[in-house]
């Protein structure tokens, strides 16, 4: 059973009220999930940073998963364990859940939860004040027009 997001980078309400308000063609997708992925970083090096040691194969498939694309006008990131190759990140639920959900030996690392519980304060502050910044430069072009 692979990990599901429990979260996700998106914005607040907030920002998607004032985009809408804009529409959608003030910031781009491309521009907002650029910002996204760059704003993931440090999640997911938490993340990394806490993972249990193994043989580096776990701690290596955390990152960025490729080749999702969401709905025009609801850019997201999908961060966690990837499982193509050349990443081996099929048995991340076994560390992450522990015994809680399978028949292990061992608890859980919780490395997801910590690490998103560790990166949400600071990470949703930064995320909104790039976001708004952003807008911001969109208007300071559209007043000199």
């Amino acid at each position: 059973m692979p990990i599901l997001p429990k979260f996700s980078l998106t914005g607040d309400k907030e920002l998607d009220k004032l985009l809408n308000q804009l529409g959608r063609e003030a910031i781009k997708d491309a521009e907002i999930k650029r910002t996204l992925k760059r704003l993931a970083k440090p999640l997911v090096e938490k993340i990394k940073s806490i993972t249990p040691y193994d043989s580096g194969d776990l701690e290596e498939s955390f990152g960025i998963i490729r080749g999702l694309r969401g709905k025009k006008g609801k850019p997201f990131v999908l961060i966690g364990p990837r499982y193509y190759a050349p990443y081996k990140g099929f048995h991340a639920h076994w560390q992450e859940y522990g015994a809680e959900k399978y028949n292990v030996s061992y608890g859980g690392a919780k490395m997801i939860f910590k690490g998103f519980q560790s990166w949400k304060g600071s990470g949703y502050e930064e995320m909104k004040r790039e976001l708004v910044g952003m807008l911001e430069k969109k208007l300071e072009k559209i007043k000199k027009v």
